[in-house]
C-alpha cells in the first residue's frame, strides 16, 4: 500500500496560535507539527465578512527554516510573524 502517513491531527500539534489582526477584521490562526516538519495555518474573516475573506494552507520546514508553503500566492504577514516569533526562518516566504 506504500508509504502510508496518518493525516496532521491539529489537536496534536506542539506549536498553535491564534491572534485577531489590530483592525481586528481577521482571525489567524497557525499549526506546527515539529516532528513531522509539517504545519498549516487558516485565516477567517470576522462575522461581518464574507466567505471569501477566508485563506487556508500547508507550511513546510526543513529544520527551523520555512521550505514551502501553498494555498495563499503570498503569506499572510501576521503567519511569517509567528513563525519568526516561534525561531523559524522564513525568508522563503518574504
Amino acid at each position: 500500500m506504500g508509504d502510508y502517513k496518518k493525516p496532521m491531527d491539529i489537536m496534536n500539534y506542539r506549536q498553535h496560535k491564534e491572534v485577531t489582526t489590530d483592525d481586528g477584521l481577521y482571525v489567524i490562526g497557525v499549526w506546527v507539527d515539529e516532528s513531522r516538519q509539517k504545519g498549516c495555518f487558516e485565516i477567517c474573516g470576522n462575522d461581518e465578512s464574507t466567505e471569501e475573506d477566508y485563506a487556508e494552507g500547508g507550511l513546510w520546514f526543513k529544520g527551523n527554516e520555512l521550505t514551502d508553503y501553498d494555498g495563499v500566492f503570498a503569506l499572510d504577514s501576521v503567519v511569517i510573524k509567528i513563525l519568526q516569533e516561534w525561531g523559524y526562518d522564513t525568508e522563503n516566504a518574504e
